[in-house]
């Protein structure tokens, strides 16, 4: 049985690149691009090994969503990531 990952990403060409590089590895990539619909996913009935998670997401940041997924149970692996530069 192959693991199963959740890439929680709004920039649609990244979140694409990072589900066929999965996919080509053996892993079963599904792909939320918004905070609610990756959260509805995350806590829904099928369980996921990891979750690759955008920290800059539009209405609500991937840390939050996090945070809110462990609140509720969640106990998977999560990878935050952002591109976004702050070095000013």
């Amino acid at each position: 049985m192959s693991k199963r990952v959740l890439i929680v990403e709004d920039e649609r060409l990244l979140a694409r690149t990072l589900s066929t590089a999965l996919r080509e590895q053996g892993y079963d990539a599904v792909v939320s691009h918004s905070a609610e619909a990756g959260g509805k996913h995350w806590l829904g009935k099928k369980l996921f090994d990891l979750v690759i998670l955008d920290n800059r997401l539009p209405k609500q940041s991937g840390l939050e969503l996090f945070h809110g997924a462990r609140e509720r149970g969640a106990t998977c692996k999560v990878i935050l990531m952002t591109a976004f530069d702050n070095r000013g």
